[in-house]
This record gives C-alpha cells, structure tokens and sequence, in this order.
C-alpha cells in the first residue's frame, strides 16, 4: 500500500510510479485520504476507495468508485472530484456502475429475515388466532 503525492510530475516518473509487470498496485494519495492511482500492467485509472461500515454485519467494507482513467484526468481533477465522491460513498449512496444485487444476496437476506419473523413471539400469537378462526369457521360452516 505505497503513498504518494499524486501529481502528474510524480506519475509520470519511473522512479516514483514504476511499470508493473503483472497485477496492479494502488498508490494511494498523501494530500487527500481516499484518492488512489491504480496502476496495472497498461492502464493508470483514478479511484476513491472508503471503508464504510456494513449495516447488516456490523463489520467494514472497502467502498471502491472509478474517477477515471489518467489520461483523462488530471490528478488536480481527480482531487477535485473525489470529495463529492467520498462522501456519496459514506452516505451510501446509489453509485454508478454498482452492480445489483445477486439473486444469492436476496435469498441469504430473505433467510435471514425470515428466521427472526418466525422466533418473535407476535408471529406464533397471530398464527394461532388465524388457525383458531379458521377452525371456528369449518366447524360453523359444518354445523349449518
């Protein structure tokens, strides 16, 4: 996780931002926390990158939005850009280019969801009235 202050002199060096063979490596910016320049074997690309804490586990995740590629962007653009996009991270935000959620993700919520509906105490009471007044029912419908 090498720190660097991102400025189109320090890029454009070799010595600063050396060329990767395979993979990608992240320099992440010493001016403004969350700006990153993502390197890769033929690409530069600006990002954001935040740890916003997750509602349902309780843990963090890294948030991740592309800006743009280098190029593109200036690193004084990219610096400009990027507080309005950290902050829609944080707030959690619709952000461009997220993918849905996956039909895995539904059913694991949905399971979860449904056991904690199922041991509160409410749902047994109603099920029960419901059945009972079910019964009541057959049994006048019956007797008619």
């Amino acid at each position: 996780m090498p720190k660097l202050l991102l400025t189109k002199r320090n890029i454009d060096s070799k010595k600063h931002v050396p060329p990767v063979d395979s993979g990608q490596v992240d320099y992440f910016d010493t001016e403004l926390k969350g700006l990153l320049l993502r390197v890769g074997k033929e690409s530069k690309t600006f990002y954001c990158m935040v740890d916003v804490k997750d509602q349902e586990t309780g843990r963090f995740k890294s948030k991740r939005e592309k800006l743009g590629a280098y190029g593109e962007l200036t690193p004084e653009e990219a610096r400009a850009m990027a507080p309005e996009t950290i902050r829609r991270l944080r707030e959690g935000r619709v952000v461009k280019g997220e993918a849905p959620p996956t039909l895995r993700n539904l059913y694991d919520r949905y399971l979860k969801l449904d056991v904690q509906v199922f041991r509160s105490s409410e749902f047994w009471q109603l099920a029960l009235q419901w059945r009972l007044a079910r019964m009541y029912a057959l049994a006048s419908f019956m007797t008619a």
